[in-house]
């Protein structure tokens, strides 16, 4: 309830006051400090003593109770932490609170792991602290300096997504110039930050270089290059976790370098999923994959997607680390893969130990290859199978008779269903993670089952299953409290019942989806947000019953809620994207009326950020006033002159978020501009058909 914003509005204003001096000012930051934080969290403490007295005077509290809270400095570091985590602005929480804060400087100097895009944890004792910091700010360097200045015993250093702003070399030289950094970290983060190679590459390697102790690196989705990779391989020989997942251009250059540094290595993720310039996923090839076969610790390998490679690198591989735990091996679905079944096998009989294995997309996995890596992999505790259309009931069964062990099964055969479903639950009573998302005969007689001996399920997933009931629901949530996911969309025979006992049973739930349970309406999605304030994520599209009031209900009570979809729900109006607004952490709001303003808006300004795209029609767009309806307007007309730029511009794989942005952006009009969207994406389509390469119009 205290008005962080405004304290540190003043704090700026009082900052540039020549006449306050540093002593006033340090004096004024206490005093403004003391008024909008401590006092009235004081005040809310005394009121809680004097309801605690009352309850004590009329003996519902035992005499000898020692909650008493009478001060601030009282509460446990946990509940500072907490308070704390409302302070979205990284200036305020890390540079003006520990300046007249002597209590969270002693807590910021126990931090060993930080997180600033998820939160800190504390250890000892093990904390989180929540924040969703802005770092777009142009105090990025001082912040990011101020940050490891006052966290001296960091050993990891998570900057997840962070805002492209963020990286300019200033700031992470600031990092790299931190002596109690780099002499103690451990494990550095950079998933999702997608501009870092190319805004930081040179410091990036410094940062790196200079970390002693560095043993883990993520790197995802990072427009790294081979050069970058080359040099942080040089730099760190006791690397032992790498993680280079979403970089396409990399190459075997990349492969070969950590082949050769980084020899105690046991973790190497190179999942691929985006396309590169060349049309493909990834350029690695077997050539690459054999190099590895010098690491001699690697236990764990990610190679989903990676096109080219055949089945003699795995078996090589295989016959090299016949410790290995983990495997990915996604195919395409369009491109499939050069790994054939009998590899697969192979690789099973050199490594019996595996533990995890990713096959999706394996559209022709027939059930006897199934069986056989069942049966030399007997250990196995997780089987992602989506899109394995080809699997059966047979296959699937007879790998729950051989894998009691198995934890999460990931199953996208629409040929296998209820009987494996049954098989699994008797079979694996540790099951944690089932889906069975394509199959549609599962019914209560499948619930039963995994009630009855699964209790630690936490995630359960099927889809447009005609004979679930409210009754299979219900006993499923009855039994299995622990569970945190669940999704039974299209299953039109679930009514609020399910949801409500759901809401009732399973106090961990994080996130559900009822999209065309047509019977659900707001009674139960107001008792699920009343029920279960941490709840982050529902989608219940095609719900034409639900209104404005489940969104409020949601709004209200789930103050870290992430993400909603209700496309196709004809009862809410522009309230309830009004009420979505306090939701600070709320990135994702499909089909709420109301909210697309806002999500064009943001799309269309995040396009204009990248000035080397078709730079005069984004300052255009940018500059507009942020209306949606004039936004698509102008799009809309100037869809032919978009192509046409990408065109005469070769589509350089800088380039390519760009085109998938313009092919969003087609989507993210609103419902009443429907015309203006079939026209833009017509528009786009024309301009582009039958011009470029085959590359080029296969990309598009």
């Amino acid at each position: 309830g205290c008005d962080f914003s405004r304290g540190a509005r003043l704090a700026r204003v009082l900052e540039h006051e020549d006449w306050l001096g540093p002593d006033g000012l340090s004096h004024a930051i206490g005093v403004v400090f003391t008024e909008l934080i401590l006092s009235p969290a004081n005040e809310i403490l005394a009121r809680a003593a004097q309801e605690h007295d009352a309850d004590d005077a009329a003996g519902e509290i035992a005499p000898d109770d020692p909650s008493d809270v009478a001060c601030i400095d009282d509460l446990p570091d946990e509940m500072l932490v907490d308070i704390f985590g409302l302070i979205a602005d990284p200036e305020t929480l890390l540079v003006s609170v520990p300046a007249v804060c002597t209590r969270w400087r002693r807590v910021c100097s126990t931090v060993q792991d930080v997180n600033l895009d998820l939160g800190f944890a504390l250890s000892p004792p093990f904390m989180t602290l929540k924040s969703q910091l802005d770092w777009s700010t142009e105090g990025s360097p001082r912040i990011l300096g101020g940050f490891i200045d006052r966290f001296p015993n960091i050993v990891e250093v998570h900057l997840v997504g962070l805002d492209r702003k963020a990286f300019s070399g200033p700031s992470l030289m600031a990092m790299a110039d931190s002596v109690s950094l780099t002499s103690k970290c451990t494990k550095l983060d950079f998933q999702l930050c997608r501009e870092l190679c190319t805004r930081a590459g040179t410091e990036i390697t410094i940062l790196v270089a200079r970390c002693q102790k560095l043993t883990a690196i993520d790197l995802t989705a990072c427009s790294m290059t081979d050069k970058v990779v080359v040099e942080i391989a040089a730099s760190c020989p006791d690397l032992t976790e790498v993680t280079l997942a979403y970089n396409p251009e990399l190459s075997d250059e990349s492969l070969f370098a950590l082949a050769m540094h980084c020899s105690l290595l046991k973790t190497l993720q190179f999942n691929q999923g985006v396309w590169n310039k060349r049309g493909n996923f990834s350029e690695i090839t077997e050539e690459g994959v054999l190099a590895l076969c010098t690491l001699k610790h690697l236990t764990a390998i990610g190679l989903n997607r990676c096109t080219y490679l055949t089945g003699d690198c795995i078996v090589e591989l295989a016959k090299s680390h016949p410790r290995l735990l983990e495997i990915s091996l996604e195919s395409d679905l369009l491109l499939g893969t050069g790994i054939d079944e009998p590899a697969l096998v192979t690789l099973a009989e050199y490594c019996p130990d595996l533990k995890k294995i990713t096959l999706g997309g394996w559209q022709f996995l027939q059930d006897d290859t199934l069986v056989a890596v069942a049966e030399h992999c007997r250990g196995l505790e997780s089987v992602a199978l989506e899109h394995c259309e080809s699997l059966t009931d047979a296959g699937i069964i007879r790998m729950a008779e051989l894998c009691p062990s198995l934890s999460t099964v990931l199953c996208g055969c629409g040929c296998a269903g209820e009987a494996s479903v049954i098989a699994l639950a008797n079979h694996c009573p540790e099951l944690e993670t089932l889906s069975f998302q394509e199959s549609v005969d599962i019914t209560d007689a499948s619930l039963e089952a995994l009630a009855q001996h699964c209790a630690n399920l936490k995630a359960f997933v099927c889809t447009a299953c005609d004979d679930l009931t409210d009754a299979g629901v219900q006993m499923l949530a009855e039994h299995c409290p622990a569970l945190e996911v669940v999704q039974f969309a299209e299953c039109d025979r679930l009514t609020d019942a399910s949801v409500t006992t759901i809401a009732s049973c399973c106090p961990k739930l994080l996130r559900c989806n009822f999209s065309s349970c047509t019977k659900i309406t707001d009674a139960s999605i107001v008792a699920l947000a009343h029920t279960l304030p941490g709840l982050q994520a529902v989608a219940m599209n095609d719900c034409a019953q639900v209104t404005d009031a489940s969104i409020a209900a949601i709004a209200e009570k789930c103050p870290g809620f992430l993400a909603i979809e209700v496309r196709g729900c004809p009862r809410l109006t522009a309230a309830s994207g009004e009420a979505l607004r306090r939701l600070a952490k709320l990135h994702t709001a499909e089909g709420v009326p109301g909210w697309d303003v806002i999500s064009f808006t943001r799309l269309i300004q995040f396009v204009a950020t990248h000035e080397a795209f078709c730079p005069n029609i984004f300052r255009a767009s940018a500059s507009a006033k942020p209306e949606t309806i004039e936004l698509a307007r102008r799009v809309h007309e100037r869809a032919p002159e978009f192509a046409e730029t990408f065109l005469q511009k070769g589509l350089k794989p800088s380039h390519e978020s760009a085109i998938v942005v313009i092919g969003y952006a087609s989507m993210a009009i609103p419902e009443q501009m429907s015309t203006g969207r079939t026209a833009l994406a017509d528009a786009l389509y024309g301009a582009f058909t039958g011009r470029g390469s085959h590359d080029q119009q296969r990309r598009f």
